[in-house]
């Protein structure tokens, strides 16, 4: 298997589409909202041409306090958002859109996707996973085929360790119990590393290992099974 860390510019030929695709789910305008901060947190391709983005709205001045109730379920032909409250500024919004034609590519690639993390409305950085480096090349040829900016970050070949270590059980064991993985953590890296008898920076350590084995032989078996069907 290969992996890789690509930057992409959704610009294609470096022309600023119309916005951001799942700008367009939104019953606001992003680009004219004054006082409303928009940050996309997350962006990522699912099939059939769709994707997905979370989206943090920031009310800067406080003239937005009804921003949860016009995103929440809204619905156009672009597709559908739904939002939630994080705080009292702060709105999360997941966007579920129609039109993403980068997941078009990536779905008929053969690849699997790990994360998609953007650095802005423009520019996303993936970590993608493929059988190997001729599937992976053909991906970035189409990407830069269709237009689009492409940046090789890393990439290399891996290979899959799909057993944990006794101690990555245990850590990752404590770690899930505890509510380390909860959405908010329940408890910080530095007192789990307490209850394990450890150094935070070793913890840390065998957490981050033993997680990358797990995504790999997740992303692995994903992509048996798309070749099975």
């Amino acid at each position: 298997m290969h992996h890789a860390i690509l930057r992409i510019d959704r610009r294609v030929y470096g022309a600023r589409p119309d916005g951001h695709p799942c700008h367009k789910v939104l019953p606001i305008d992003v680009e004219q909202e004054k006082g409303l901060k928009v940050e996309i947190t997350q962006c990522s391709p699912l099939v059939n041409s769709m994707g997905y983005s979370l989206i943090k709205l920031v009310d800067m001045d406080g003239t937005h306090p009804d921003i949860v109730d016009k995103v929440n379920s809204y619905k156009n032909e672009h597709g559908e958002a739904n939002a939630v409250k994080i705080s009292k500024t702060q709105t999360m919004v997941m966007v579920l859109n129609n039109n993403c034609d980068l997941a078009s590519i990536v779905s008929e690639s053969g690849c699997f996707l790990l994360s998609a993390i953007p650095q802005n409305d423009n520019i996303i950085d993936w970590r993608i996973l493929a059988p190997n480096k001729v599937i992976m090349n053909k991906l970035l040829n189409r990407m830069r085929t269709e237009g689009y900016g492409v940046e090789k970050i890393s990439s290399y070949p891996v290979e899959v360790e799909s057993a944990l270590t006794s101690k990555q059980e245990e850590h990752v064991h404590l770690a899930y119990s505890m509510g380390y993985y909860d959405v908010p953590r329940k408890i910080s890296l530095e007192d789990l590393a307490d209850m394990a008898n450890c150094s935070k920076s070793t913890l840390s350590v065998s957490l981050r290992d033993a997680e990358r084995r797990l995504v790999v032989r997740h992303a692995m078996d994903s992509l048996d099974s798309m070749k099975q069907k």
